[in-house]
């Protein structure tokens, strides 16, 4: 599908091509497989609302030990969470990370597909975000 100069887009309007610079720009190495995932749908979030699509049971499954942190804690993105107020990255310790919400938005995965063999349990997770109201702060922090 096409976005709206021509270009190849994700989710009919927004280009592949800036949300690609846009993950160099802000990440150019990935550790991991669900880094890169929450990587890719913050910038989408960012961009346009839009919805991620996967087949890594890890994001939507709660981790079996809830108490225990990790650096990507606050942006788990696990059935049932509710993101809301300022996502902490390592507890603050990455700062570029840092990202304030500015509502509440439940998690909920939604089935999307089953193909034989491993891996082919697919689940979507679409959140809708709101324009930002007039005078707010960067859209790049604040979502």
């Amino acid at each position: 599908m096409a976005s709206t100069d021509g270009t190849a887009a994700i989710a009919g309007r927004t280009s592949l091509r800036d949300v690609m610079a846009r993950l160099r720009g802000d990440r150019p190495v990935f550790h991991s497989e669900a880094d890169l995932q929450h990587g890719f749908a913050r910038v989408l979030w960012e961009l346009a609302p839009a919805l991620m699509l996967t087949n890594e049971p890890s994001l939507w499954t709660p981790p079996r030990h809830a108490n225990q942190r990790t650096r990507d804690h606050d942006f788990r993105i696990h059935q049932g969470r509710e993101l809301g107020g300022t996502l902490l990255w390592a507890e603050g310790a990455y700062e570029p990370n840092t990202c304030s919400l500015r509502g509440t938005y439940r998690v909920d995965w939604q089935p999307y597909s089953e193909q034989e063999g491993p891996g082919g349990e697919f689940r979507y997770l679409a959140v809708s975000v709101g324009p930002l109201p007039a005078g707010a702060p960067d859209a790049s922090t604040h979502l």
